[in-house]
């Protein structure tokens, strides 16, 4: 039994054919266990298209209901809009199939329904991961294993951003723009990132308070945020995201005795002035650590961190994995979304965290 396991792969479906959806596809096919299975579009040609255009030999589908009531397929890769997440995430749990899902999840005040998501992914042996790609990076890990060895002494401040400047054009037509489909807008798609990053530096822990101290919204939507999350012991953490400015994406993580500084910690990639958020990519191999003024620079093997993602996925399948790590850690960071988004509907209120919301 254990050696069929050893031998197994697991078959993906994907559910949609987003402009994201082939990075995600490319690293099943480069994942140690992922099978790329099928794909799903609101038609078939829409489906077969896609297929072809990207030279994967799979099976197409017209709808997602019948990719969905095909048993040979283990996992679904869920990439739609925000508003279409819950039900299609809960329906594929409900079809026995284990459920990846593009971030931001659903919800905007609250976590409702992600609540219940989670609680049934639970209760019927469902794995549940959101595609924070950078988290599964040997990178992280390797920070993390220096903030649990206090290499640097405790963490006292955290400092993540990503921002871009978008086009006119995106302004005006991208789906992040559309409230009906996204309605974080920057706060879900970018600001998610810098989030979780401080989660990473705090060891996951609970906040004590939230404020948005920084917003701008054009057409109903949020076009770019920053906040502070405040932690225990006067601990904090400085948060922005933003469609409207500049290129950032770095990472800063403050303790006692030293800081550790990560360039382009979102997509692993390096600075050479290139996108890399919608291709294969290998990189993340450098962070910086500076102790009493003394620079050290570690380097790390180049990876991509999407297929580190779907390792780590297929790995809680394998072993039937009930911790729910990943989802409450997911749950944790949409309650810190759902925090800035109300303080931003309080203009800028400092929020006591609420950790059931």
């Amino acid at each position: 039994m254990a050696e069929q396991q050893q031998n197994k792969t697991y078959k993906f479906g994907i559910l949609s054919t987003a402009a994201i959806a082939i990075k995600v596809a490319d690293a099943i096919v480069d994942s140690q266990k992922g099978e790329l299975y099928a794909v799903a579009s609101r038609s078939l040609e829409k489906a077969q298209e896609w297929a072809d255009k990207h030279k994967k030999q799979i099976k197409t589908y017209g709808t997602y209901e019948e990719l969905l009531n095909d048993k040979q397929i283990d996992a679904v890769y869920i990439p739609l809009p925000t508003s279409l997440k819950f039900d299609w995430a809960m329906k594929a749990a409900q079809a026995g199939k284990h459920i990846l899902v593009e971030k931001p999840l659903v919800g905007t005040n609250d976590t409702k329904q992600l609540q219940e998501l989670l609680q049934y992914c639970a209760k019927n042996n469902i794995q549940f991961m959101d595609c924070t790609m950078f988290v599964h990076s040997p990178r992280t890990m390797k920070i993390e294993e220096i903030i649990k060895k206090q290499e640097i002494g405790p963490v006292r401040k955290n400092i993540a951003s990503l921002t871009f400047r978008g086009s006119e054009d995106f302004i005006k037509t991208n789906i992040r723009q559309d409230n009906s489909l996204e309605p974080l807008g920057a706060l879900g798609d970018v600001a998610w990132y810098p989030s979780m990053a401080s989660l990473v530096a705090f060891g996951f822990e609970v906040p004590v308070k939230v404020q948005t101290v920084q917003w701008r919204i054009e057409n109903g939507a949020i076009v770019e945020v920053s906040a502070v999350i405040h932690f225990s012991d006067n601990r904090i953490s400085f948060i922005d995201g933003s469609f409207t400015e500049s290129f950032r994406n770095n990472w800063e993580i403050t303790g006692t005795h030293g800081t550790i500084r990560i360039k382009k910690f979102c997509d692993g990639g390096i600075e050479d002035g290139q996108d890399h958020s919608w291709q294969k990519y290998k990189g993340g191999k450098y962070l910086e650590i500076t102790k009493d003024s003394k620079l050290e620079t570690i380097e790390l093997e180049a990876v991509d961190q999407t297929a580190c993602m779907i390792d780590d996925f297929i790995s809680t399948i394998e072993s039937n994995d009930q911790s729910q790590r990943w989802g409450l850690r997911t749950l944790l960071n949409q309650r810190i979304m759902a925090h800035i988004y109300n303080s931003i509907q309080q203009n800028g209120a400092i929020l006591n965290f609420d950790n059931t919301i």
